[in-house]
C-alpha cells in the first residue's frame, strides 16, 4: 500500500478525529512512566447469551511508541474471527484511490484553489505563510481536501504516522492470519460526505485548518492522551464543540454513519461471529455514539482496562520535513 493510501486514509478522518481540541488535565510525560491501572479505548460488547464482540476506538495515526500495544488488545483480537473497519484497507487499490480523488477532490479543468477561495484567498495566503506552509502544491484541490492533505502532512512532521493507526495495525494483522474483513465503507462514500460541503463551509474549513497550524503540536498531545485512555465524556464534548458551527455535518459524519453501522455490528450476533471493530473514536462517544446505540437496543457494554500500562513520550517529529504529496 503506497504513500498516497496511508495519508488518504488519515486525512479522511482529520474533520472528525485528528482536530479534536480539549483540555483533559492529563500530562504526557517526557519519559515513559507505569501507572496502576487504566481504561483503554476498547470495549466489549455482549448480547447476555453468551457471544460478544470488541470495539476498537481508533487514533488513526500514531507513533512507534504506541507500541507494543496492551495487552487486552491482543487478547480480545485473538479471541476475534472477523475485522469490520470503516474501509477494508486490504483489497483497496492505488487506482480506486486515484479515482475517487479525481472524482470528488479534484477542481474542474481551469479552476484554482485561489479561484475556489474568493475573497478568503489572500488571508489564507497569510496564514500559510506565517507557518512556512506552500499552498502551490495544493492548487488543483477543493478546499475541503486541501485542508486535509495539509494537516495530514503536518501530523507527520509531527511524528504521528498513518500506517501505524489502530487501523493499518490490526488490518496487517487480520492478513497475516487470513481472517476476513468487512469494509462498513467505501472510500466513495467517504469522499462524498466531504465533498457534498457548500463552498462557503469549505472555505471555512481551510482557513480553520491553517489557523490551527500554530497549535498543533500541543492539541496532538491531548488528542493522544485522551485517546489513550478511551474517555467518552470528553470525547463527547470536544465533539460537540469541534461541530457547533455546523451541526449539520455532525449529523451527516458522526450520527448518520453511526446508525447505518448498527445493522452490521449487530449481525455478527445472529452470525455467531466474535467481530473486532476498529472505527474512529469520536464514533464511540455521545448520545448517538456506537456505545450508547447498542446499550440502547439492551447489549451490555463493558469497558476494559489494564494495569500494565505505560504513556510513551509524545511522537518525535522526523528530522527532515516532507515534500507535500
Amino acid at each position: 500500500m503506497n504513500g498516497m493510501n496511508t495519508a488518504m486514509q488519515f486525512s479522511l478522518r482529520r474533520i472528525v478525529a485528528a482536530t479534536l481540541l480539549f483540555a483533559l488535565g492529563l500530562t504526557l510525560a517526557s519519559a515513559a512512566r507505569a501507572a496502576d491501572s487504566h481504561p483503554l479505548p476498547l470495549w466489549k460488547v455482549g448480547n447476555g447469551q453468551g457471544q460478544h464482540l470488541y470495539l476498537a476506538g481508533s487514533m488513526h495515526a500514531l507513533s512507534r511508541a504506541d507500541y507494543p500495544l496492551p495487552e487486552a488488545f491482543k487478547q480480545a483480537f485473538k479471541q476475534s474471527n472477523l475485522l469490520i473497519e470503516e474501509i477494508n484497507l486490504n483489497v483497496i487499490s492505488p487506482g480506486e484511490v486515484k479515482k475517487a480523488i479525481q472524482s470528488f477532490a479534484v477542481l474542474p479543468e481551469g479552476n484554482t484553489l485561489a479561484d475556489a477561495m474568493g475573497e478568503g484567498w489572500d488571508k489564507a495566503q497569510k496564514l500559510a505563510g506565517k507557518d512556512g506552509v506552500d499552498l502551490a502544491p495544493y492548487e488543483h484541490y477543493k478546499p475541503w481536501f486541501a485542508a486535509f492533505r495539509i494537516s495530514a502532512k503536518q501530523f507527520r512532521e509531527q511524528g504521528y504516522v498513518p500506517s501505524l493507526g489502530l487501523d493499518f495495525h490490526f488490518a496487517g494483522l487480520a492478513q497475516q492470519r487470513d481472517m476476513p474483513i468487512i469494509g462498513l465503507e467505501t472510500i466513495s462514500e467517504q469522499l462524498s460526505f466531504f465533498n457534498s460541503l457548500d463552498i462557503e463551509t469549505q472555505r471555512h474549513f481551510l482557513l480553520q485548518t491553517l489557523e490551527g497550524l500554530s497549535k498543533l503540536r500541543d492539541e496532538l498531545m491531548r488528542l493522544h492522551a485522551a485517546w489513550r485512555v478511551g474517555n467518552l465524556e470528553e470525547l463527547s464534548a470536544i465533539a460537540q464543540s469541534d461541530f457547533a458551527k455546523y451541526p449539520d455535518l455532525r449529523t451527516e459524519l458522526l450520527e448518520k454513519r453511526n446508525r447505518g453501522w448498527m445493522p452490521t455490528l449487530e449481525r455478527c450476533f445472529r452470525n455467531g461471529k466474535t467481530c473486532f471493530v476498529v472505527v474512529g473514536a469520536e464514533h464511540m462517544a455521545g448520545e448517538y455514539g456506537l456505545i450508547a446505540l447498542l446499550r440502547e437496543d439492551g447489549y451490555r457494554v463493558e469497558q476494559l482496562t489494564t494495569t500494565s500500562y505505560t504513556v510513551p513520550a509524545p511522537a518525535t517529529a522526523p528530522p527532515a520535513k516532507t515534500s507535500a504529496e
